[in-house]
This record gives structure tokens, sequence and C-alpha cells, in this order.
């Protein structure tokens, strides 16, 4: 694999418009995105507005000819004015080509300064990470709901959502100057630090989660579909998550696709389940089909056609589960007493909102604005602006 030309603090790209100014988060190397080794960084725009900053993302030559890269840069430039694209997608304002002795690195410029993506914070730093507190997940609920909602309004279906489909940016840093942006981020000029900022979007380990302080957006369109477009559905399962019945049956992709991934992510966070542990929705050890017979005893008995095949593809007929425990599945978790859970009722309605997400019948699983009205996402709790 090519490797991108990683460069120093001072250095000065397109035409020396942007000045790096720090790495920005180390973990966009090793984990990256697109699946290819990268680097973000704090950059400061020394002709459009030298008081702020920018991110810039840099990949490797491999990134120019890739045709899942050029695919996603291609629909997010029809998007670009679309209402709310910006507040929902983490989309660059410009990119451009930096020739090195490796070839030609492809750069992205972003508005947002942002932090790690969902991914990060439930593996990377440690399973506690994953543990997070009632109101964030409920705010993470809210605004990837809303950012499925911008999509699928523009006939888009993103197709492969997982943790790492979603990145906290920060509106409020955004707005401050250079050296306060430095600050904030309070980044070493060298890889290998893992910041407070990144692990528990706040700028110290002793202050508590920041919920105001980050707004949640949608990434990695690089499998993305205009609605109605046909594709291969296979390619859309997710290696660890129970795969939607339509997948496996009836080699379809569609926007339900999207809220039932979804779906499948907000009950490991609810339960505290980390990426790689046991999930209650999948689980990496078993193929696609053992993984959906595998949830009916949380989600009740597949319905026909789906039934009749899926014992087709087993050599033990599927046993009968009426009893429906997501809610009793959660409520198992390994969330500890550190952590804010969500009280009873609350977690009733979340589990209710789930159950609409997850129904096998893509035709009668909730749309992403009908589970915006659900009365889960009306509560009012801290940090949902």
């Amino acid at each position: 694999m090519d490797r991108p030309t990683w460069f120093d603090i001072g250095t000065r790209l397109q035409q020396g418009r942007y000045k790096i100014l720090a790495i920005q988060s180390a973990n966009q190397e090793d984990y990256p995105v697109y699946q290819l080794k990268q680097r973000t960084y704090i950059a400061q725009d020394t002709q459009a507005n030298p008081s702020q900053c920018v991110s810039l993302r840099v990949l490797p030559p491999e990134a120019v000819t890739s045709t899942a890269i050029t695919q996603e840069l291609k629909l997010l430039t029809s998007l670009n004015r679309a209402a709310g694209l910006h507040q929902h997608v983490l989309a660059p304002r410009e990119t451009f080509l930096h020739t090195t002795q490796a070839g030609e690195n492809l750069c992205l410029v972003y508005e947002d300064l942002f932090g790690p993506d969902l991914w990060y914070m439930s593996e990377v730093v440690g399973p506690e990470s994953s543990l997070l507190p009632a109101a964030m997940i409920w705010k993470i609920a809210k605004q990837a709901l809303e950012s499925l909602a911008f999509l699928h309004r523009n006939g888009i279906c993103h197709g492969n959502i997982s943790l790492s489909s979603w990145v906290l940016t920060y509106p409020n840093v955004d707005t401050l100057d250079v050296d306060q942006v430095l600050t904030f981020y309070d980044q070493p000029n060298e890889v290998g630090g893992i910041q407070s900022l990144n692990e528990t979007c706040t700028d110290a380990e002793n202050k508590p989660y920041n919920l105001d302080g980050f707004r949640l957006k949608v990434q990695d369109l690089a499998k993305a579909v205009r609605e109605g477009d046909s594709r291969d559905a296979i390619s859309y399962i997710q290696p660890c998550y129970c795969p939607p019945p339509e997948l496996l049956y009836d080699n379809h992709v569609s926007t339900a696709t999207d809220i039932w991934y979804l779906a499948t992510l907000l009950a490991d966070l609810a339960a505290g389940t980390p990426e790689f542990a046991p999930r209650l929705l999948g689980g990496e050890q078993k193929s696609a089909t053992d993984r959906l017979l595998n949830v009916q005893h949380l989600l009740g008995d597949l319905p026909e056609p789906y039934l009749t095949r899926l014992a087709r593809d087993q050599d033990d007929p599927p046993a009968n589960y009426s009893e429906q425990n997501l809610l009793a599945a959660i409520r198992a978790g390994p969330l500890t007493d550190e952590v804010q859970r969500f009280a009873d009722e609350e977690l009733e309605l979340m589990v209710d909102l789930l159950k609409g997400m997850l129904r096998y019948d893509p035709r009668q699983r909730y749309t992403a604005e009908q589970a915006l009205q659900h009365k889960f996402l009306e509560m009012q709790r801290p940090g949902e602006s």
C-alpha cells in the first residue's frame, strides 16, 4: 500500500494557502475512514481567513485513482446546493492534489474541526470509553437520524452505516482563533498523543462529557447509492452486525437498510457493548444467515417468506422465538454505576423506537423522519442542541 508523505509543522500547501499547525489526531492514520493510510492536520487558511483554522486530511496516491472515493466526491458535489449539507454531512469544501516524491496526495479541506468517530471512542481508547452516558447516546441517536433524514430526502442511501460512519465535529471551536484552537486541542506536534479531547469530547480528563460541545455528522459515503439504483446487495452486508433480511433474500439495498444498521449500532451503545465484543444484534464469528437467525430471540420470529428461506439454509430448523427480549438484553449490558444510565421509562421508550427501526419488512420499518417523531426523541435532555 502506498503511503502519503507526512508533512512537518509549518509546511504550506496549495501554493502556500494552507499552513500546517498541528497533527489533529493520530488515530486518523491507523484507523482511517477509507481503509487507506492518512493523516489529518489542523491548518491555517492564510488567504481566506487567517484567524481561523480548518481540518486538512491527506490521503495517499492510490486515493487519486480510487473509484469509491471519486464517486463519493462526485456525490457530495451534487449535494452542494442542498440545504443542510454541512450541518449533517462531513463534506470537504475543497479538494486538491499535492505532488511529492511518493506521488500525488489527495488533500481534503474541511471547514469543520473534528475529533474522533464513534468507532474510535468505543474501541481504541479502551472498553470503558464505550460506556457513554445516556444523554450522549440520546444526542447521538437524534443527530444520526437527522443526518440520515437529510440523505434520504435527497434520494441517497448511505449503505455502509457503522460506528466509523459517524464523526464528532466541534461547531463552537470552529469560531475560535488559531491560538484558542491549539489550546483547546492541546495537541502535541508528534504522532502517538491520544488527547483527552478525543477521548471524552472535553478539553480535560477531569471534566464531564461536554454534551453541547459536539455535532454528530455522517461521513464515508464511498458505498452510497441513489435510491432505486441497482447494486449487489450482498456487498452491503456488514461483517459484524446482523444484516436486514432484504440484503440476504431480496438482494435489495435501500434507505430502510440504513435505518436497520443504525438501530443495531444504537442498541449496542445503550447496552455498552464495544464493537468487537459479542454484540446484541450480530457477532463477528457467525455467518450473515446465522446472525439473522440469532436475533429472533430479541426481535421475534422472522415472517414468511424469510423464515422458510432461512430454514432452507440451515441444517436444523429454526426454533420458535415468540418472546421479545431486547429490553432485557440492553438492561443486562455492562454499563456501570459510574456511567449515567437511562431511567427505566426512558429505556422502554428507546427500545420501542429501536423495534420500529428493526422491523423485518423494510416497507414497515420506520423512516428517519418517522423515527424523529418518536416520543423517545421528544424528551428534553441536556445538550440536545
